[in-house]
């Protein structure tokens, strides 16, 4: 008989809906499948943790998230299938969402919440795979399979052609993420994998008759159409979103939606489009918006014209622009996914309840506490990542079963010691641990020396102690002169609980921040005042963000929390709302030598304006960027840094003058500085300075051998003086020192079929399959460069390699 595997009881408790913010209030646990990385980026900004298990598609290949298509969201896990499989045996899983018949046999005996996503017409499936199977049977088969299982369809269409019930979800862009169309290049741009394959669902053979004697562009896997390729990274495809003028769709109707992610996404930017009809298209007709028609020679009259009229394009495309943002809104796409979640625990609290008979409870379900709590057993690798590379005794404070500390201990020579209130855990840590001491930290006389540790760690423990202001004075004599404190602590001002407060709501919860153990709270200033009145100086403080900071960061000065509106905050002001865990690093005050003391506050400060800076820089905020950087101080050896990166700021908000003039300022301070002389370089072939450009980029590359950026800006200046075999081997340089160098990979490519000459880029294909040999990028690239050089077996190779990791 096999076990009932329960839900995790904080979701049997927390079946609550804020009806303000419209999303649970608990923090589920979701396990998901790895098929589609766009999608799950955008399932992902509900907030909730999810573990994204990497299906094995062949024995011992496995479909990894591809992180050229979409970089992995802060809550998104990566799991493997066995990781998965202990993690439901614990019942750590709140709910499963599946994305296909093959994720559902995998969690069919787990009892659980299970949402089954249906991305495709059942009737396109069974006619791709050549009619193999009737419809009747396969339903039959897979019928058991959906009992009890929620379903989601992305379309109205796909819910129809299945002929079930279930909720249909369009797919939401946020448009402000997109944008920035120019449209400067005058060609057609066609986005899709295995399009000829596919003829039968994406009109392959509609498009070459648009297409035919046009200048077009094809991205995507298409091993039978000539001259395309996979797009060198998510922002490479936006940069022909952007650049090319307009884009060609042509979904079949009895087959296919008269949209898809990548249609969208082409709107949200600003493209024109042109469509073949189709009764699901969502766009409008004519000059408002696109042009749609079923006559081909209409559509390729359209094509011409929007070729050759730009100024028409652009109006079209902010049309279309308008169109996405009124018909495919993300936030009411995650609406409806939280409404569908929250649907989808209840239906199987209810079903549980009616069939989990009292006799049924007692003989399936564990007994409570014969076992540790899971959080007991969690190995912290955020904290691991903190502990300095050269300590070597190291103390736990509240240690649990001491998995964290066994996994520093990995590393050779490492001494650690534990101390931990809970017995059952103690236990267990003295199995793994050098010195395990058992009891409250608060009463204990510890029998360590006098500077006995390089590190101390309180991972998520000052708020459970009633004093932690003494236990950090107490533990102060255990830390030698440079060892170092980290410590994990929540956070109070978290705009969730901000909103519980304002509804008069202060309810404490089994897990989160409002543990019901928790004795202390903290803010930002609270922390900085605990540890200073200790007798420690912070040196650094890293924050646990809720992913909805992403989308308000840049927004505004006034945060609306519920009925509360909180005006004129800072970027610092803002950002502290959606922390939900700051860690804390932190050394001991040097008393005795104030002057030396203070100048390490000083330069501690000016690390933190340049690491808050370029953090702002690398979430495209580059005028909060410019202000922050602006606070350096002119007589600090990194001021120089500061002003290039203002450079940098400037470079992106194309003010090309105000650039210059920070390079040029940064270059007094700092002659030979890097960073302002690669900006500057790259300014000057903006500026159609070639020979600048290349006297530069040579001067930082004897300067900076080991620059792969510098190398890569040389390849540039030289391909643009047309200087083809200098740009090539500049760029092989690049990637020898930097194989991950997208710009010089895609434009070495891009040289090596202008010149016919694939040796050097062949060679770097091969380097970086070696370390990421499932890329399917490089893997297309490579079969494309093979087939180009009359090597046709080994591009059928190379491509079976790509189809065995992906077979989609």
């Amino acid at each position: 008989m096999i076990d009932v595997k329960c839900i995790s009881e904080k979701t049997v408790k927390c079946i609550e809906i804020n009806t303000h913010q419209e999303h649970l209030i608990m923090h589920l646990k979701i396990l998901s499948y790895n098929w589609h990385e766009p999608y799950l980026c955008l399932l992902s900004k509900i907030g909730h943790t999810f573990l994204i298990v990497e299906p094995e598609i062949s024995k011992e290949n496995y479909r990894r998230w591809d992180k050229n298509m979409r970089p992995i969201p802060d809550n998104v896990i990566l799991v493997s299938e066995k990781e998965a499989i202990s993690q439901l045996d614990e019942g750590a899983v709140d709910l499963v969402i599946a994305h296909n018949i093959k994720d559902l046999v995998k969690i069919y005996e787990y009892s659980l919440p299970k949402i089954l996503v249906f991305h495709n017409k059942l009737s396109t499936e069974i006619k791709l795979g050549n009619n193999k199977v009737s419809r009747e049977d396969y339903l039959n088969k897979i019928n058991p399979l959906l009992i009890n299982v929620k379903k989601v369809f992305i379309s109205e269409s796909k819910r129809r052609d299945w002929g079930m019930t279930g909720d249909v979800i369009l797919p939401g862009i946020d448009v402000n993420d997109y944008g920035g169309y120019r449209g400067d290049n005058p060609s057609v741009l066609r986005v899709g994998n295995l399009i000829k394959e596919r003829d039968l669902m994406l009109g392959f053979t509609t498009s070459e008759s648009i297409l035919s004697g046009l200048p077009s562009v094809t991205l995507g896997l298409n091993p039978n159409i000539f001259e395309s390729r996979i797009s060198s990274g998510f922002d490479d495809l936006l940069d022909h979103y952007r650049s090319l003028r307009v884009y060609l769709h042509t979904t079949v109707n009895d087959y296919e939606d008269g949209y898809n992610l990548s249609l969208l996404e082409a709107m949200a930017v600003g493209m024109p489009v042109i469509s073949i009809a189709n009764k699901t298209s969502p766009i409008i007709n004519g000059s408002l918006r696109v042009s749609i028609s079923d006559d081909i020679q209409y559509l390729r009259t359209c094509a011409v014209r929007l070729l050759d009229d730009p100024i028409l394009a652009n109006s079209l495309g902010q049309k279309a622009k308008k169109t996405v943002r009124e018909n495919f809104s993300q936030i009411k796409f995650l609406q409806l996914w939280v409404k569908s979640i929250e649907e989808a625990i209840v239906e199987f609290l209810e079903r549980s309840q009616k069939k989990l008979s009292k006799k049924d409870i007692e003989l399936n379900a564990q007994p409570e506490n014969t076992s540790m709590p899971q959080y007991f057993q969690n190995i912290r690798d955020d904290i691991v990542s903190l502990v300095p590379d050269d300590a070597i005794d190291i103390l736990e404070i509240g240690c649990a079963a001491g998995m964290t500390g066994n996994e520093l201990k990995k590393k050779s020579g490492i001494y650690v010691a534990g101390v931990e209130l809970d017995h059952r855990a103690a236990v267990e840590a003295k199995k793994v641990l050098d010195e395990v001491v058992e009891g409250n930290i608060e009463t204990l006389t510890l029998p360590f020396k006098e500077k006995r540790f390089d590190c101390i760690l309180f991972a998520d423990v000052l708020e459970h102690l009633i004093d932690p202001l003494a236990v950090l004075k107490k533990t102060r004599k255990l830390l030698r002169a440079n060892g170092t404190v980290i410590a994990s602590i929540p956070n109070v001002q978290y705009l969730g609980l901000v909103n519980q407060l304002v509804e008069g709501n202060w309810t404490y919860q089994d897990e989160g921040i409002l543990d019901r153990t928790h004795l202390r709270f903290f803010t930002y200033h609270e922390i900085v005042k605990l540890f200073g009145e200790a007798g420690y100086r912070i040196s650094s403080i890293n924050e646990t963000l809720d992913p909805q900071y992403k989308d308000a960061k840049n927004q505004t000065t006034t945060l609306s929390i519920g009925r509360l509106s909180i005006q004129d905050l800072s970027p610092n002001e803002l950002k502290r709302f959606f922390v939900y865990q700051y860690k804390i690093t932190a050394k001991l005050k040097n008393v005795a030598g104030d002057e030396e003391y203070f100048t390490d506050i000083k330069e501690n400060c000016m690390k933190d304006v340049l690491a808050e800076g370029k953090s702002l820089e690398d979430d495209g905020a580059y005028e909060e960027a410019i202000k922050t950087y602006a606070e350096a101080g002119s007589d600090h050896a990194d001021y120089a840094k500061a002003l290039a990166r203002m450079g940098n700021c400037y470079m992106q908000l194309q003010n090309i003058s105000s650039a210059e003039n920070y390079y040029q300022k940064s270059l007094k301070v700092e002659p030979q500085g890097y960073v302002a002389s690669v900006g500057l370089g790259l300014l000057e072939v903006q500026l159609d300075k070639y020979d600048d450009a290349i006297k530069r980029f040579l001067y930082v590359t004897q300067n900076y051998p080991d620059s792969d950026k510098a190398f890569s800006g040389l390849g540039i200046a030289y391909s643009k003086k047309n200087k083809t075999s200098e740009a090539m081997d500049a760029f092989s340089r690049a990637l020898k020192l930097n194989i991950t160098n997208k710009p010089a990979m895609s434009n070495l490519l891009e040289l090596s079929y202008q010149s016919n000459q694939f040796g050097q880029v062949e060679l770097a294909m091969k380097q970086y399959l070696e370390t990421h040999p499932d890329n399917t990028d490089i893997l297309f690239g490579l079969a494309g460069i093979q087939y180009k050089s009359n090597r046709f077996e080994d591009a059928q190779n190379t491509l079976s390699r790509l189809l065995e990791f992906n077979p989609n």
